[in-house]
């Protein structure tokens, strides 16, 4: 096991604990720095794997170190996902064989600021959320964990175009109701809530029932647009 020194009272402490258990200081910036000077980009990519195999030990993890990177290739992988299902659509919808690069290049584009919209808008939602309970965690870390678990908005991505290919494409721009991504916005919310109760210090029901609930809100707006 890891140990870092308390620079207060001087006695070795294991990485897992938040305080020291000796004179109480708060270890959580501490330790986070430590895990994260060690952090590669295979252990990222590692934490999104394991994620998918094993998401409640994974989210522990990530809220022991939450970083920047690992986010951003979740980010990559949901836009990509977007750009295909908007992709197909839009070969469907014109009837057409093949696009110019200058078409996917727009489509593309337009997934991955989209997919970027979708990651802000959510993250200032938890966080709102978060601090209206008594969570006392910083945004990046919000933002941090949410980008993690975002990786199950790109598999709704996915659900959405086979959804959308069996059902039969009406328009480009809206192929079925935003609602349709609600099982995957909740597991999203389930372990963004689980997370955050490691990192904004609150208990678990209570971090996973006000992040649900946010999201059945959001939910609820993406179905009266």
């Amino acid at each position: 096991m890891d140990y870092v020194r308390c620079p207060r009272c001087k006695n070795d402490v294991p990485v897992t604990y938040l305080f020291c258990p000796y004179c109480g200081l708060d270890f959580r910036f501490i330790v986070r720095e430590k895990l994260l000077a060690t952090l590669t980009v295979k252990d990222r990519l590692n934490r999104i794997h394991y994620l998918l195999r094993h998401p409640i030990i994974a989210v522990k993890h990530i809220a022991a170190a939450p970083d920047s990177l690992g986010p951003l290739l979740v980010l990559a992988l949901c836009s990509a996902a977007l750009f295909l299902k908007n992709l197909v659509i839009y070969m469907i919808h014109l009837k057409a064989s093949s696009l110019s690069i200058g078409v996917m290049l727009t489509i593309f584009l337009m997934s991955l600021v989209l997919q970027s919209v979708i990651w802000i808008s959510v993250a200032i939602l938890f966080h709102i959320t978060i601090l209206i309970i008594g969570g006392r965690g910083t945004f990046g870390t919000t933002f941090s964990i949410l980008g993690y678990t975002m990786i199950f908005i790109g598999f709704g991505h996915l659900f959405s175009l086979l959804l959308t290919l069996a059902a039969g494409v009406s328009s480009p721009l809206n192929p079925l109701p935003a609602y349709s991504y609600a099982p995957f916005l909740i597991i999203t919310a389930f372990l963004s809530g689980y997370g955050y109760s490691y990192t904004h210090l609150l208990r678990k029901v209570t971090s996973i029932s006000a992040v649900l609930t946010a999201t059945a809100v959001f939910i609820m707006f993406l179905y009266i647009l």
